[in-house]
């Protein structure tokens, strides 16, 4: 059975083979020990602890806070998975969504396509209900949800808001708030498909229900706190497919969710009377621009330093594909431009040879500020052997290729916070 006691014990399973790497010392009896013995003691005066052990930085205009103490750390995890386990929340899988929303966007009948932003998610949730919420959850200790009362108190007395953003309980404590609504939406008879990633929410509505009142059909399910971000709803419809299909194949819709450029196709006449549509899948322009700009940040990085070696491995890494290190510690989970879009349809997409052509055209290119630098900086055999990364050979290759935590790190820096 599990045990969901905050103790010296209980603690010590939280720990991951990954923190044995962040903190070597770790591995020392006696400084693990005095870790678990100071952990115990954060616990006593927890609120104290918070305002001593939490830091904040600025992203994007929002405070998002860090933690500067690893005892703090093993705890927030612990009161985290028995947040989980007493509410059986689990952590929603972008590419499922996308799968999901795919087959629905399939179908050959008209719809109509809300996706909808919340404003100030985590800042808008009413922290008092939820917390109430926590604590008449009997599967849910006394000792946790009073923890969990400390963490909001403390909130609120640095001149906070809803849910503080950078905790590892934050994500799951707004998954609990908004389960009453994941409850309520799919059941409405005017709304047939309903998905949602965070605060990130797509439904599909008959056609013959006005834009308002869809929309306000969803606003009276948001939980207290919570309004809509009209200035970043956006409302598609695609017309029905004519019996056998149409002339010409034809885009019925598109739209982008969740990284992706989604597109519903109307196929062309088949003979059959009843016909799906087709669906293509590509990254999104943020994605790609986020891409691009990363290139040239590298390419500035190397008109400074000169280090050649350097901007090889980062273009090699935007190109390909690499494992990561998840938080136990292993590298049993892999990333990069084919395991970060998965979903692409390759045969149609626009994107990838888009980079290609942005990326060769910045290592061949001598005009600009930049590009006259680092032209000069590249000989024909440096040129060819940047060359030879390309954005759509990662992609379907699938190719797995090797970076040194130390690297990563390295490869990382120039645009860590762009």
């Amino acid at each position: 059975m599990y045990d969901q006691a905050l103790t010296q014990r209980t603690l010590r399973n939280t720990l991951r083979r990954s923190d044995y790497v962040r903190y070597s010392r770790l591995r020392d009896p006696k400084v693990l020990a005095a870790c678990l013995r100071l952990a115990d003691r954060y616990l006593r005066n927890f609120e104290n602890t918070l305002s001593r052990s939490v830091g904040a930085s600025d992203v994007r205009g929002r405070k998002v806070n860090y933690i500067a103490s690893f005892p703090l750390e093993l705890i927030l995890r612990k009161i985290n998975t028995n947040l989980r386990l007493a509410f059986r929340t689990q952590p929603s899988n972008r590419d499922n969504i996308i799968r999901t929303l795919c087959e629905a966007l399939r179908d050959s009948n008209s719809y109509a396509i809300y996706r909808i932003d919340i404003k100030s998610f985590y800042e808008s949730i009413d922290h008092e209900l939820l917390n109430s919420t926590i604590s008449a959850n009997r599967y849910l200790s006394t000792t946790t949800s009073r923890l969990i009362c400390a963490i909001s108190s403390w909130h609120i007395s640095k001149g906070g808001e809803g849910l503080p953003r950078g905790l590892s309980t934050s994500a799951t404590m707004s998954e609990i708030y908004m389960n009453s609504f994941d409850m309520n939406i799919p059941s409405m008879d005017t709304h047939f498909f309903y998905c949602r990633f965070a605060d990130d929410i797509v439904f599909m509505h008959k056609p013959e229900i006005s834009r308002r009142s869809a929309l306000d059909q969803i606003k009276s399910k948001l939980p207290p706190g919570l309004a809509l971000n009209r200035r970043k709803s956006k409302h598609y419809l695609a017309d029905a497919v004519p019996n056998g299909g149409c002339a010409a194949t034809s885009k019925a819709i598109q739209f982008e969710y969740l990284g992706y450029s989604i597109s519903a196709i109307n196929p062309i006449k088949s003979g059959q009377d009843k016909v799906r549509r087709e669906i293509e899948i590509d990254m999104a322009q943020d994605k790609v621009k986020k891409i691009k700009s990363r290139i040239m940040r590298s390419l500035i990085d190397f008109c400074k330093n000169k280090d050649f070696q350097l901007l090889s491995q980062r273009l090699r890494f935007l190109t390909g594909n690499y494992k990561v290190r998840e938080k136990n510690g292993k590298f049993s989970r892999v990333a990069g431009i084919f395991y970060n879009y998965p979903l692409i349809t390759i045969e149609s997409s626009l994107a990838l040879p888009d980079l290609d052509k942005f990326l060769r055209s910045c290592i061949l290119s001598k005009n600009g500020r930049v590009f006259s630098k680092s032209s000069s900086l590249l000989d024909k055999k440096k040129q060819n052997e940047l060359l030879s990364n390309s954005f759509k050979k990662g992609f379907s290759s699938r190719s797995i290729r090797h970076f040194s935590p130390r690297l990563l790190s390295k490869i990382q820096e120039c645009w860590k916070y762009a």
